[in-house]
């Protein structure tokens, strides 16, 4: 065997090992950032997250009203309502910059709407045609 085949063929599984494990960190570390999936979903998918939470909202207030005071689900209103108070202010902070994001960028596209002449002005935007 030639010792520099040898040293080459070690050096390029190094390389090809060290490029697999890079891979392997990457995905791993996008798939525990939650927060960013979730940005990224909402900016995906606004609408979807939008009739989500109003859904979840008409079950809960379907779910905990007062029918009768005493018994059942009504004893454990406050605890749950807490909990759901909690996670719905983690949701709402979580999505807040993906919120600012989608309005910025839906902003940015109005103006420029906006700011662009009509095709048929031919530079004289400011002029009074006779």
């Amino acid at each position: 065997m030639n010792p520099s085949t040898d040293k080459g063929a070690l050096i390029a599984r190094i390389a090809s090992t060290r490029a697999s494990l890079h891979r392997d960190l990457d995905e791993l570390g996008h798939a525990l950032d939650v927060p960013n999936r979730l940005r990224t979903s909402f900016r995906l998918h606004p609408l979807a997250w939008v009739a989500g939470a109003v859904g979840a909202g008409i079950l809960a207030a379907t779910l905990f009203s007062r029918k009768g005071k005493s018994g059942g689900i009504s004893q454990w209103r406050p605890m749950l309502l807490g909990t759901l108070g909690f996670l719905g202010n983690r949701a709402l902070t979580l999505s807040l910059p993906a919120l600012r994001d989608v309005l910025d960028t839906e902003l940015t596209r109005w103006l420029d709407r906006r700011r662009t002449p009509s095709k048929g002005s031919d530079g004289q935007e400011g002029r009074i045609s006779l």
